[in-house]
């Protein structure tokens, strides 16, 4: 599907949020959205597309390093439920449920999968050790 472009691609007609303060609020609302553990994909606000160009027009609006804060944070709410969840803490925790969805969120898994893009050549030598004689 081919995206449509605008008329006058450098006008800010279309922008929801047009204004400093209110990409401010946009900021704090994905923060607060993304530190309680939900996903971007659930962000109702506007969709990651938008809210990634508004990242990249406006750096001063949206700091890399508090997004990416929020992102190591929601990360470690799911942990944190999954530690106490496995230490009883949980009545009723799930952790098949858990896994599926660490899997899901953060791409998780149980073996490491290796992408080889070319030769590898492997070269292995045995060397014989004489053992001295016990005489």
């Amino acid at each position: 599907m081919k995206k449509r472009r605008s008329y006058n691609v450098g006008n800010k007609f279309a922008e929801k949020f047009k204004s400093s303060p209110e990409r401010e609020k946009l900021l704090k609302k994905y923060l607060q959205h993304t530190r309680y553990g939900y996903s971007d994909k659930s962000f109702a606000l506007c969709d990651m597309d938008t809210f990634q160009s508004y990242c990249d027009k406006y750096p001063n609006d949206f700091p890399s390093d508090m997004i990416e804060q929020a992102r190591r944070e929601r990360l470690l709410f799911w942990e944190k439920l999954g530690i106490e969840g496995t230490k009883g803490k949980i009545h009723s925790f799930n952790s098949r449920s858990w896994e599926f969805n660490m899997k899901n969120r953060f791409r998780w898994s149980e073996k490491i999968e290796v992408e080889n893009k070319g030769n590898i050549v492997t070269s292995i030598t045995f060397v014989e050790k004489k053992q001295k004689d016990e005489s």
